[in-house]
């Protein structure tokens, strides 16, 4: 069938089945009178029916988060044609328990009763049923645990079947003496593992035997007792080699020792392959089995077949490694042992480096005229099928792909291709499958299923700084325009402090390369602490990574910003109050931060020099910051930070492009942000621990030492602060905390001070 879509939100097609309905009944008629089972699946489902048949969507990501509570809200899709919603089944209490009857617990019946943590009352899903079937099986009590739930009008009766472990070991086939020897070989409780452990220990006993060979081992639980029948034969007398001259055979014969058990077997087996490695040849056939001849008589039958030793490798439909790297893999000389050796290190360093190998064997060999020749089976991409995206373009996607058609499958690369499909900001959900091409055995096709999230948004809101005092913000944003995830915004503040507005455009792939385009122009007026301050500008960024543009963390941004500046005129270049600036910024980033906004692991290094044109005179300035995170601990709970950042002015910088503590990016803890600190030049430094405390909330506790001055005039500040980071979503981090001065304090200086603001953690 063609695209479902529901309230807006393409369906995975994936998740989609159409259910028969009976003669006599309509798809409406057929689900009422199942509605009570329905009801009690343990599933999350919207039924819906088209052009006269039944469909049922299990889309947990549409069904459980648009907010769909009855049949009739939701508003059905199949391509252009309305298709009509029956039944939507996503109610909690539909899971309740009503009861449990447990079944083969025996001596265990009163054990479960009073350790069950499912209980009747409650409710209960799938993975609550998974969890206690899990810890159950735990206890090493049963073999196996098996929860069966079945509907009723009132919940889910639940049928709990166990099977409990053995309590003893019989041995049936040998004499009394061997079999009570054998008994003790199985660890007690008699759970799965011991059995298995018990079994290999059994088989690799009887291997040594110097009196029978056992030809077939069958386990049964019967009751409380595990029951091991073995079917035993006397060990032959007879030693039979086929497949080579006879005078060869009877050289052969002398490489296997009396008894003819499998462990003297295996002796005889590897002096065999020794002796026809010394003459440079192999085995690739070779197989023993036990019979009788005419007379009754025990025989072991050894047939094999022997072919000059390969000297050199060949490999077909490898494109993933070099010939060399491969060979590299089997080990020399190309004995039948390390040739399988070789081929089982092959597949598992594709494996390792996240390749696809076609089934059933993606690494085989071929043997013939003493040449070998590996044959690799890569499986190979014909297309990517995308859906779900019904307002993005699918070239949006598909440029974060590196994957591409006709190209060895790499699962590694995928994944990180998602994740960049994910980090474009346009979907709130993306998932993925991997299947056979049907049109092409060698190929496999992949298909990928977003499901869009909203672009577009329009906040109002109010605020405080101690930088900008009370405020109020209203703005709106255009996300996904044209459907290739380009953005319009704009944005209005009003305060005591502060007012002004702007109009911004972004496209993060503007350009061939990943080449992103941003231009804006604004108007901001600012009272600050020496003088009101108005700028009225527009500016055009350009940037794009440097080296590969999937995963460099290098990139390089240029920012032309033409501005004018009202200020008071003992602050001006101009003499007037009004100047004109010109700056052109190149900006250069190193970032291996594992989350924008609240990171936990890598660095962040960015550098910038930008000479600045005002009214006539020309300024240099240069500013550079580095960031470091590392994970304290295996919980990854705490967060070690430390970070610099400096910068300096050179020439006849006027205050307002000096350096200053306005905002939360030059903070020094203890003072206000309000911009009183400043200079030409600033040197910053801080140390402190993040701590998660719950969800999007975490707590800082940090350090910071620098100062703001001008020439050398460097008076340190140090001081100490704790706060709260809150992350909202993928707008960034809103932060509040306090701030206490140890060094540096002048006469007459409050303590500490209070930091608040948003886009940067504490």
């Amino acid at each position: 069938m063609g695209n479902v879509n529901i309230n807006g939100r393409t369906v995975d097609p994936r998740s989609i089945r159409q259910i028969p309905v009976p003669e006599g009944e309509t798809p409406k008629s057929y689900v009422e009178k199942n509605q009570s089972l329905i009801s009690k699946n343990f599933r999350d489902e919207l039924y819906f029916e088209h052009e006269g048949q039944l469909f049922v969507t299990e889309d947990k990501f549409v069904v459980e988060n648009i907010g769909i509570r009855k049949a009739q809200d939701a508003k059905v899709r199949v391509d252009a044609i309305p298709a009509i919603p029956i039944l939507i089944d996503n109610e909690p209490d539909a899971h309740k328990v009503t009861g449990i009857e447990i079944q083969g617990a025996g001596p265990h019946q009163r054990w479960l009763e009073d350790n069950l943590k499912l209980k009747s009352g409650r409710a209960a899903n799938l993975h609550d049923l998974q969890k206690e079937a899990d810890r159950l099986f735990k206890s090493n009590r049963f073999l196996s645990v098996d929860f069966s739930p079945s509907a009723t009008d009132k919940g889910i009766q639940l049928t709990l079947n166990v099977q409990p472990v053995p309590e003893k070991v019989q041995i049936h086939g040998l004499d009394p003496q061997r079999m009570q020897a054998m008994q003790d070989l199985f660890p007690k409780p008699l759970t799965r593992e011991n059995i298995d452990k018990g079994l290999k220990a059994l088989q690799s006993k009887m291997d040594q035997d110097s009196q029978v060979v056992v030809r077939q081992v069958q386990p049964h639980i019967n009751g409380d007792s595990l029951d091991i029948y073995l079917d035993v034969s006397t060990l032959p007398s007879q030693l039979q080699v086929s497949g080579v001259p006879a005078s060869e055979a009877e050289t052969l014969k002398g490489f296997f020792q009396p008894p003819y058990n499998p462990a003297s077997v295996d002796q005889g087996m590897e002096k065999l392959k020794a002796h026809y490695a010394e003459r440079g040849q192999i085995v690739p056939q070779l197989t023993f089995t036990y019979g009788q001849n005419e007379a009754g008589e025990g025989v072991l039958s050894v047939d094999l077949r022997s072919t000059e030793m390969p000297q050199q490798l060949d490999f077909k439909g490898m494109t993933v490694y070099s010939p060399e790297v491969a060979q590299a893999l089997f080990p020399k000389p190309l004995t039948m042992e390390n040739i399988q050796s070789g081929m089982q290190a092959l597949q598992q360093k594709y494996a390792d480096d996240g390749y696809l190998l076609m089934p059933p064997e993606g690494v085989s060999a071929d043997l013939k005229d003493g040449q070998l020749t590996i044959n690799v089976r890569e499986a190979k991409l014909s297309d990517i099928a995308f859906s779900g995206n019904d307002k993005t373009k699918s070239e949006v996607l598909q440029r974060e792909m590196r994957l591409k058609a006709d190209q060895p499958v790499n699962l590694k690369t995928l994944d990180d291709d998602l994740k960049r499909v994910s980090g474009t900001g346009l979907f709130a959900n993306v998932q993925h499958s991997v299947e056979p091409d049907p049109e092409d055995p060698d190929k496999v096709r992949v298909r990928v299923h977003a499901a869009e999230d909203k672009a577009s948004s329009f906040n109002v809101g109010a605020g405080y700084s101690l930088s900008n005092g009370p405020f109020g913000t209203a703005s709106m944003n255009l996300g996904n325009m044209a459907g290739m995830n380009r953005r319009v915004s704009a944005d209005v503040t009003l305060g005591t402090k502060v007012w002004g507005g702007g109009l911004n455009y972004y496209d993060p792939w503007a350009f061939d390369n990943r080449t992103s385009l941003g231009a804006g122009v604004y108007h901001r007026q600012w009272q600050g602490p020496y003088s009101d301050e108005t700028r009225t500008g527009a500016k055009v960024t350009v940037g794009r990574p440097l080296g590969d543009i999937y995963d460099s963390p290098w990139r390089m941004d240029l920012t032309l910003d033409g501005q004018r500046v009202g200020i008071d005129p003992q602050y001006s270049v101009s003499g007037s109050g009004t100047d004109f600036r010109l700056g052109l910024k190149p900006t250069l980033t190193y970032n291996t931060l594992d989350n924008p906004s609240l990171p936990k692991e890598g660095m962040k290094w960015q550098t910038s020099a930008e000479p600045v044109w005002i009214s006539g005179e020309a300024i240099g300035k240069l500013d550079s910051r580095f960031d470091y995170y590392r994970p304290l601990g295996s919980s990854e709970r705490f967060t070690l930070h430390a970070g610099a950042q400096a910068g300096t002015s050179i020439g006849n910088t006027p205050l307002y492009e000096k350096f200053n503590n306005s905002g939360s990016g030059r903070t020094l803890l203890g003072w206000e942000s309000d911009g009183s600190l400043v200079g030409s030049s600033y040197a910053i430094g801080t140390a402190g621990v993040n701590a998660e405390i719950w969800g999007p909330v975490s707590a800082t506790a940090r350090v910071t030492a620098g100062d703001f001055f001008d020439g050398t005039q460097f008076s340190p500040k140090v001081g100490a602060g704790v706060g709260v980071n809150v992350k909202l979503g993928n707008f960034g981090v809103l932060h509040a905390g306090y701030g206490h001065k140890l060094v540096g304090k002048q006469e007459g200086d409050k303590g500490g001070a209070f930091h608040i603001g948003f886009g940067i953690p504490f």
